[in-house]
């Protein structure tokens, strides 16, 4: 999306915790599905391995898990803060997760959330709002007062 203000392409502020929820879930699933055989994405990775020794797909299956967990710990050093000291940016986001927010920082439970197709962050893109408060809960600090 082009900014008003500054006419360049990006993200604003408040939506850098809704960004951070979906490379968030990104990461998910290449951890969960990167040995998978059904993945378009990792077929050549698993085809690599179907052709190695014994020992090189150890070293390789060791690679593949230190840079998921590199890349999970990076994302989280980096735009962790949006889900902590700058969480109240986030209630100028997409309208009902913004509303999540909302009901989170006022202490407040979210019922019956269903999914949301974003008009910011992609066409056709399907957010699980149950799963985003989820993600928003477990890291939204508890002992602040807004």
């Amino acid at each position: 999306e082009v900014d008003k203000k500054s006419g360049h392409h990006g993200f604003r502020s408040h939506h850098m915790l809704e960004r951070y929820f979906l490379m968030s879930e990104t990461l998910q699933d290449i951890k969960q599905s990167i040995y998978s055989t059904n993945n378009q994405h990792f077929r050549e990775f698993n085809y690599i391995l179907s052709i190695q020794s014994e020992m090189e797909v150890k070293n390789t299956k060791l690679k593949a898990t230190a840079f998921k967990k590199e890349a999970i710990d990076n994302m989280d050093t980096h735009f962790g803060r949006w889900s902590t000291m700058l969480l109240p940016a986030a209630l100028l986001g997409e309208p009902r997760m913004a509303a999540i927010i909302g009901k989170i920082m006022k202490k407040e439970e979210c019922l019956d959330l269903g999914t949301l197709e974003s008009k910011v962050h992609g066409d056709c893109l399907i957010i699980n709002l149950e799963k985003y408060k989820k993600f928003v809960r477990e890291r939204a600090p508890t002992n602040v007062i807004y």
